[in-house]
C-alpha cells in the first residue's frame, strides 16, 4: 500500500523546485503539520477539549500531510520507503535488544 501511495502522491510534487528547494519544502513541511497535530493535542490537554471523532479525524488528516512530505522527502533523497523502513526496524532493535520498549535501554542508547 505505501508504495502504491507513494506513486499517486509523486504526481503531486512540482518538480519545477530545484532538489535543495524540495527538501527543505519536505523539512519544513513535516515539522508543519506535525505541530499541527501537537496543536490538536494540546487543547485536549491543557484546554479541555474534547478528544472526539471530529478531533482524531483532525489528527488522521494532519498525520497524511506529514506523510505528503516524508513522500516528497523519499523521492527527492532517492530513497525507499523500504530502505527508510529497513533502517528504522535495525535501529529499534539496537536500541530495545529485548524487541521491546524498556526504560533502561531508552535512557542507555549508543
Amino acid at each position: 500500500m505505501i508504495n502504491k501511495y507513494s506513486r499517486n502522491a509523486n504526481k503531486t510534487i512540482n518538480f519545477d523546485m530545484s532538489e535543495e528547494e524540495r527538501m527543505l519544502q519536505a523539512a519544513v513541511g513535516m515539522t508543519g503539520e506535525a505541530a499541527e497535530v501537537m496543536d490538536i493535542i494540546k487543547k485536549v490537554h491543557f484546554q479541555k477539549h474534547i478528544l472526539n471523532k471530529e478531533k482524531i479525524d483532525m489528527i488522521i488528516e494532519e498525520m497524511g500531510d506529514v506523510l505528503w512530505y516524508m513522500n516528497l522527502m523519499v523521492k527527492t533523497i532517492n530513497t525507499t520507503w523500504e530502505n527508510v523502513l529497513i533502517i528504522n526496524n535495525e535501529k529499534l532493535a539496537k536500541r530495545y535488544p529485548k524487541g521491546r520498549f524498556d526504560s533502561l535501554d531508552s535512557m542507555n542508547r549508543k
